[in-house]
C-alpha cells in the first residue's frame, strides 16, 4: 500500500508564521521505515523544546479559523497586486502563485538598464528578492512578498509605479 511506504513531512513554521521555533515532524505509518528514519536522525536532530511543541500543538488545534482568515487576506492582497500591476505597470508580468505569498514579477518588458532588483531598490526604495539568486535565467525577475499588511503592499506598489513612470 502506498500510504505505508510514504513519509509525510510537516512544519507549522510558514503556515502559522512561527519559523523561529524550528519545529517540524514526520508522519510515517511503516514501522521499518520509521526505524530507519529515527536511526538516520540520531545525533543530527535534537528533540524540539517544549515551547516549540506547545506552539505547534496550539497552532494545529486552535489555528484553523485564523488560517482561513489569513488565506482570504492573502488572496485579497494577490488580487490587489494583480489589478494594480495590470492597471499601472502592465509591463510587469506574473503568474498568480498557488500555495505561497511570494509573487515572481517578470520585468524584462520595462527595458531597464540595470537589474530590476537594483532599479526598484535605488529608484523606488523598495527591497524585493533578487531573481538572479535563483539562477541566471531569472535575472529579469524580482520576487515580492505580498504576505503583509495591505498598506505596506500599497505603499511599495505606489513607489514602484512612481519609479517606473519617471523611467518611462
Amino acid at each position: 500500500m502506498l500510504a505505508e511506504r510514504t513519509i509525510t513531512l510537516m512544519a507549522p513554521s510558514k503556515t502559522f508564521n512561527i519559523p523561529g521555533l524550528q519545529f517540524s515532524f514526520a508522519i510515517c505509518h511503516n514501522h521499518e521505515m520509521r526505524e530507519k528514519l529515527e536511526k538516520a536522525r540520531k545525533g543530527m536532530l535534537e528533540r524540539p523544546n517544549i515551547l516549540a511543541e506547545t506552539a505547534a500543538k496550539a497552532a494545529y488545534q486552535h489555528g484553523g479559523r485564523w488560517l482561513e482568515e489569513l488565506i482570504m487576506y492573502l488572496e485579497d492582497n494577490l488580487e490587489f497586486l494583480s489589478a494594480f500591476l495590470s492597471e499601472h505597470i502592465p509591463e510587469i508580468q506574473f503568474t498568480k502563485p498557488e500555495g505561497t505569498y511570494l509573487a515572481w514579477l517578470e520585468c524584462s518588458a520595462l527595458g531597464l538598464t540595470q537589474p530590476p532588483f537594483e532599479f526598484f531598490l535605488n529608484e523606488a526604495k523598495v527591497a524585493l528578492n533578487e531573481g538572479i539568486r535563483f539562477g541566471r535565467q531569472s535575472s529579469q525577475f524580482v520576487r515580492m512578498n505580498f504576505g503583509c499588511p495591505r498598506t505596506v503592499l500599497q505603499e511599495a506598489l505606489q513607489k514602484m509605479k512612481q519609479a517606473v513612470d519617471l523611467y518611462r
